[in-house]
């Protein structure tokens, strides 16, 4: 019998596919179906000490008090995803990955859809381009004028920007 490999998508190592080596996961998409992450277990630890790490550099903030329930952990009285604006989800708190700073709080769907993108600027540029039917090989121009309008807006508004 072969046993199944799968490449960790962070260290790129061929693992075999057990629970030795990668966690699983339940899907809330498929009424409870569970599936091997997509990360090896290494990988996923330190993944995990970063985000704790982030959180006790914050000084760790509280979440935001308008109506948490931490039965449900969602916001009965709407605190606005601070990505998306929508109210009435459970919210993860963000952190940058590479200095660890934490970002905010963001619905699981924005905190997934970040993630996927590489949770950088890159991604979510290239992805905003592609919408708007920009060609790749006209990315990087595009790129270099939404990050100096984004900078004008920012020295015009006195607004923090996140990077990283």
């Amino acid at each position: 019998m072969c046993q199944e490999i799968r490449i960790c998508i962070v260290c790129n190592q061929k693992l075999p596919l057990t629970e030795e080596y990668y966690a699983k996961n339940q899907s809330t998409n498929t009424g409870g179906d569970k599936y091997f992450r997509t990360d090896c277990k290494k990988c996923n630890k330190v993944k995990t000490k970063g985000r704790t790490l982030a959180y006790k550099n914050a000084g760790q903030p509280n979440y935001p008090d308008y109506g948490y329930n931490s039965e449900t952990k969602k916001t009965e009285n709407g605190y606005p995803c601070d990505c998306c604006g929508k109210t009435n989800y459970s919210k993860k708190i963000v952190h940058d990955h590479v200095n660890l700073n934490h970002r905010g709080w963001v619905c699981d769907g924005c905190n997934r859809s970040i993630g996927m993108l590489g949770d950088d600027q890159n991604g979510l540029i290239n992805s905003l381009a592609y919408i708007y039917g920009i060609e790749q090989r006209h990315r990087d121009e595009y790129i270099e004028v939404l990050i100096k309008t984004t900078e004008l807006f920012k020295k015009q508004n006195g607004d923090t920007i996140i990077t990283g």
